[in-house]
């Protein structure tokens, strides 16, 4: 009997250092991919050129004899260093180190990899937003699935979806896995999981396997800061039908299965050293804080073709504040273009302004209407403006 127990404690060991060894690697190779890709990026392509040397700008007139000079100190400059490479045995760059075909393959290779980036990033919010299939059918047909992290996502969606269920079983598996890494970031969610466990049995009146459960598996939280939680969960023993004060409501709360799943997506992220917020998100949010102005909250001055105004995109927006700008850009509320000095701006009586494009469209029929108040002006009663 006591080498059948053996045997069976054996394979069950086997069976897990299979599994670890299959996932170990999975991982490795991994790695190897992201590394391969990223010494294909750094890789010398051959059209790699010595920087273009700094010369002083004459006060920024390019006449002959700024530009005869220039040559003349490119020529010497490049002929006192020729002696010194060869002393040191450095190569010289040749005339037809970079050629069309070289250079070809070169914007080639970074269109492949700036699209290998775009999709990374399409694929990681389709995950976020429980698009798996979209983003699975993404991953197999641009064929990178080294660079996603399909599996991280696989996985949390199956322990969310337990946990939506009201069960612990897969959450408590994956603080088992990764118990060292948690301990680590000071994660206390094992312990949240324990409790809920402890409070289901509780509820369905089994308070002797609550007790034998809270003695196998509370005792190692009892000496730390999480004490007297411990201790707050364990007074739920005392009571079996009425609950005495709010604090013990919050612990038996259908409510705290949504807390506890929303902590451990929360926990899932920070564990694999994802962002807690999707990636594109973030890039988008950057790029249109450089766009974004007063107006683009001002639903009577949006512009159609400005991408802060366009309501895809409110969201986004709520809490990025106005690009810092030094100077305001005059946009025409008319012809929707850019007002420059080779299209002035026209000022009406009531102070709105357009452009001259769009006042020389409007004063052949005698009456200019302003496009903000709808008053009709003559075309003698707008003036020009100049901005200093």
């Amino acid at each position: 009997k006591e080498l059948r127990v053996a045997l069976n404690k054996l394979k069950s060991l086997k069976k897990k250092l299979e599994t670890l060894e299959e996932r170990q690697q999975h991982h490795l190779q991994r790695l190897e991919d992201r590394l391969q890709h990223i010494k294909h990026l750094d890789a010398d392509t051959g059209c790699d050129t010595p920087p273009t040397p700094v010369l002083p700008v004459c006060g920024g007139l390019q006449d002959m004899e700024c530009d005869a000079w220039c040559e003349a100190g490119e020529a010497s400059a490049s002929a006192a260093a020729e002696p010194s490479r060869k002393e040191e045995g450095v190569p010289t760059p040749s005339s037809d180190a970079c050629t069309p075909s070289t250079s070809l393959k070169a914007s080639k290779e970074k269109s492949d990899a700036e699209a290998l980036r775009s999709n990374i990033l399409i694929a990681d919010h389709l995950f976020r937003h429980g698009n798996f299939e979209s983003a699975s059918m993404l991953i197999q047909s641009k064929n990178f699935k080294s660079f996603s992290e399909e599996d991280v996502f696989k996985w949390a969606k199956e322990v969310n979806d337990s946990l939506l269920s009201q069960s612990c079983e897969k959450a408590l598996l994956w603080c088992s896995i990764n118990r060292a890494k948690l301990r680590k970031m000071n994660s206390c969610l094992e312990l949240d999981l324990r409790i809920q466990v402890f409070v289901g049995m509780i509820q369905a009146n089994k308070q002797l396997d609550a007790i034998q459960y809270a003695r196998a598996h509370f005792g190692q939280w009892v000496q730390t800061a999480q004490r007297r939680k411990v201790l707050r969960a364990l007074a739920l023993l005392a009571y079996t039908t009425s609950v005495p004060s709010a604090r013990y409501l919050k612990i038996v709360s259908p409510a705290r299965w949504g807390s506890l799943s929303r902590r451990f997506l929360r926990e899932n992220l920070l564990l694999h050293s994802l962002t807690l917020h999707p990636t594109l998100t973030l890039y988008l949010q950057a790029g249109l804080s450089t766009l974004k102005t007063n107006q683009c909250s001002r639903p009577e001055l949006q512009n159609p073709n400005c991408p802060c105004c366009q309501p895809v995109v409110s969201e986004l927006l709520k809490t990025i504040p106005p690009a810092g700008r030094n100077r305001s850009l005059l946009l025409c509320p008319i012809t929707k273009k850019i007002i420059t000095p080779n299209n002035p701006p026209m000022v009406f009586p009531n102070g709105h302004v357009i452009s001259e494009e769009a006042f020389n469209g409007m004063k052949s029929s005698g009456v200019v209407v302003c496009p903000h108040t709808k008053e009709s002006f003559p075309p003698s009663a707008l003036r020009k403006a100049y901005i200093v």
